[in-house]
């Protein structure tokens, strides 16, 4: 077999004999078909990993480890903000996992499973792992993590695990938009 770089005529533009031209030509169609399929599905495997993953370190090894540097900012006495919301409750149903939890409408999505604004950057790709991630995790207990207002006792962040049933967590959410 020729490959798929080798002349498929001879020096005179002839076939050669020595090769069945057209399977040759067959194959080297289909090997270049397989790789553009591959190039594309590669591509979208890429594109999802980057939006379900949480961002790391991007090109650092065991051993390119360095020492952290001590900067002012990070020697400040003050608290690390609350970690921010990317969605809000606007309904729940009885008897679901969002009512087992204690959801309550208005309440602050914060996190859910692994999606939060830590992983993925902003609301809306937030919101769209959200709604598979409530798909896949039907049947298996999950976090929440939410933020609720009260007037007594000012932002108070709840976390708490909850049964996800078949019906999926039974609110209604709402995202933000900052």
């Amino acid at each position: 077999m020729p490959g798929v770089t080798a002349r498929l005529v001879d020096d005179e533009g002839f076939p050669r004999s020595d090769i069945d031209v057209h399977l040759v030509r067959s194959q080297r169609s289909r090997l270049a078909v397989l790789r553009t399929d591959s190039e594309q599905l590669l591509a979208r495997i890429e594109a999802s990993l980057h939006r379900l993953l949480p961002p790391g370190p991007s090109e650092s090894t065991l051993g390119d480890v360095r020492e952290p540097t001590s900067s002012p900012h990070l020697q400040s006495d003050s608290p690390p903000p609350p970690p921010r919301a990317f969605a809000s409750v606007g309904s729940v149903q009885s008897e679901s996992a969002a009512d087992r939890a204690g959801l309550r409408p208005g309440d602050g999505l914060i996190s859910l499973g692994t999606v939060c604004l830590a992983t993925i950057p902003n609301e809306a790709e937030a919101m769209e792992a959200l709604r598979h991630y409530i798909r896949r995790a039907r049947g298996s207990v999950v976090t929440i993590e939410f933020r609720r207002r009260s007037r007594d006792q000012g932002d108070e962040i709840k976390s708490i695990e909850v049964e996800l049933g078949n019906e999926g967590l039974g609110c209604h959410i709402i995202p933000l938009v900052n």
